[in-house]
């Protein structure tokens, strides 16, 4: 009977371990792409050119080691000591507070939008979002996320805290969002738009937004790891003025008409800081 059961227990977790590998692509490697995933809007970040610099994070996520992790994942919090791979600083690491994002309108809806920046080497471009779950809790200092055994956070403060669970990638199945750092290399140029309709913010007056990366495969079973520098998220944010002026460039390509429909109506909100930097340098 025992051996029975342990030869369940082995095909068990065979199966899951088969179905955690059969994920969804969401795939924003072309230039333009979108997708809709879960009632969020998702597109390949296609701005003009912004030379380099750096967007006004409130997480940044990186490789605390040499060479990097593979895999890196984390979330913004006032509480220090950070729990996974945050950048510590609170430049880079903070709360945010639901009430100073900027209502975006697409198509009669009203979203937030969060904007990511991710960084990779050139040769090996590709990387995976493995997980965004956006939380509202009315703390600004979380700490001690506890997962479930599909990855999702159930529980705060190791336990204690319940935060309302407002956006998340992987409901209704495992997926994860295939980018190209190559189409807007170089840190401050941005790789995706993320809108998430704001009726769902409900339950608390700060965000939290949790995000892996690397850890998912292609269809021949090479890992879209993280390997080079960090990745971060910004929002658009009320009064915030635009970034300044860029010199003039070379002209470029019409944008797409998703990407320009998706823009339509932010005016002069801003979400982007640009200060010179090298693309691969850590703060």
């Amino acid at each position: 009977m025992v051996k029975r059961f342990g030869t369940v227990a082995v095909l068990l977790a065979g199966l899951a371990f088969s179905n955690a590998q059969a994920a969804q692509v969401v795939d924003l490697t072309a230039p333009g792409s979108s997708a809709t995933v879960n009632g969020a809007l998702l597109f390949q970040a296609n701005p003009q050119p912004t030379g380099t610099g750096f967007i006004d994070s409130f997480v940044r996520i990186e490789s605390n080691s040499s060479p990097p992790k593979s895999i890196t994942q984390g979330y913004n919090t006032d509480f220090r000591p950070v729990q996974f791979d945050e950048k510590k600083d609170a430049q880079y690491t903070h709360s945010l507070n639901l009430s100073n994002l900027q209502p975006v309108t697409l198509n009669g809806t009203s979203y937030y939008q969060f904007h990511l920046d991710i960084n990779q080497e050139g040769n090996d471009p590709l990387l995976s979002v493995d997980e965004i779950q956006i939380f509202v809790e009315n703390s600004p200092n979380l700490t001690g996320a506890v997962f479930n055994g599909v990855g999702t956070i159930t529980k705060w403060n190791g336990g204690s805290v319940n935060a309302n669970l407002v956006y998340n990638l992987d409901a209704g199945g495992n997926k994860f969002v295939k980018l190209d750092y190559n189409l807007n290399s170089g840190s401050g140029s941005g790789d995706m738009f993320l809108f998430v309709p704001t009726a769902l913010f409900t339950g608390g007056q700060y965000v939290y937004l949790y995000s892996k990366f690397g850890g998912d495969k292609d269809s021949k079973g090479k890992r879209f790891d993280n390997n080079g520098g960090y990745e971060e998220w910004a929002a658009v944010v009320k009064n915030v003025p635009p970034p300044p002026p860029q010199p003039p460039g070379p002209a470029a390509a019409p944008e797409p008409a998703s990407i320009t429909l998706a823009l339509l109506g932010l005016g002069g909100l801003g979400i982007v800081k640009w200060r010179r930097r090298s693309p691969k340098a850590a703060a």
